[in-house]
């Protein structure tokens, strides 16, 4: 069953069985108060292991006096003035418990200087690359549901995808020939002033080829150019692809959120990367 995403007063949540948790994706700051009990209420009534909140730095110290810990920030999210931070409450001990340390150690330390000078992979010659329309939305979803045997949110339907494109996803792919062979998706929050690059798929076939660097350097670029200051991404933890691809974009390592995310049947934990694009190895960007 996917997890639902929610509306509470001026606030949005995704919460669900699937990842056995409560996400908090938007929180409007003058609700602070009410909303920490709503979610307590929840988890309490669906017996949810762990509640997850994304949130501005103003109101970290709330959500450490109601239990919370704080997992990853990422300075300057919110319209690159206020750092943002991911934090957790776990309400089953055992969720904390991280069973990959080793590994996930391992992979960090192979992601090349965990943020160093940024790496630009060109497209290989039979592949070309743009940003998806809604007519694509089956292509993906046919795609995405091949690659992925379980996933938090249900990328997997061309309806669900058309519905994100008409609220604040631009998605891209990359084609050889007629066929799509990769995507991704940059969540745009205009209010807030982020973007969460996210959603990276790539056929079996078609990997170790550069792609999923080639779409993270294009989304960039057309992030950038809208004005957007800060981008994050939340990447499988024991993936040395996904987590070597953000580092050698010049992405830096911002923390790990412990057994956050359903993926692949398993909950599984997630390394935060973030960038500010107003600078490229150092230097303000004039893009």
């Amino acid at each position: 069953m996917i997890d639902q995403v929610l509306k509470i007063g001026a606030s949005k949540i995704q919460h669900g069985k699937n990842s056995d948790r409560i996400y908090l994706m938007h929180l409007a700051q003058e609700e602070t108060d009410f909303l920490l009990g709503q979610l307590d209420e929840i988890a309490a009534r669906e017996g949810y292991s762990k509640i997850f909140a994304r949130v501005p730095f103003s109101c970290r110290e709330a959500f450490l006096r109601s239990g919370y810990q704080e997992e990853a920030v990422v300075p300057a999210l919110f319209l690159g003035k206020e750092d943002g931070c991911f934090m957790s409450r776990f309400l089953d001990s055992s969720r904390a418990v991280e069973s990959d340390g080793e590994r996930i150690a391992d992979v960090l330390a192979h992601a090349p200087a965990r943020g160093g000078k940024q790496v630009i992979d060109d497209l290989p010659g039979e592949y070309c690359l743009r940003q998806c329309v809604l007519d694509d939305a089956g292509e993906m979803a046919s795609l995405y549901g091949s690659v992925f045997s379980s996933y938090p949110f249900a990328i997997d339907e061309a309806g669900y995808i058309g519905e994100t494109m008409r609220e604040n996803a631009a998605y891209f792919g990359v084609w050889q020939g007629t066929e799509l062979v990769a995507v991704a998706s940059a969540e745009q929050y205009i209010d807030e002033g982020f973007v969460e690059m996210t959603d990276f798929a790539t056929h079996v076939p078609h990997r170790n080829k550069g792609l999923a660097t080639a779409l993270l350097t294009e989304m960039e670029r057309v992030m950038r150019q809208r004005g957007f200051m800060v981008c994050y991404t939340i990447a499988e933890a024991v993936s040395y692809g996904m987590n070597i691809t953000f580092a050698r974009r010049g992405f830096h390592f911002a923390g790990t959120l412990v057994n956050n995310t359903q993926l692949h049947g398993r909950i599984t934990s997630m390394n935060v990367w973030y960038k500010d694009m107003r600078y490229i190895n150092g230097k303000e960007s004039l893009l």
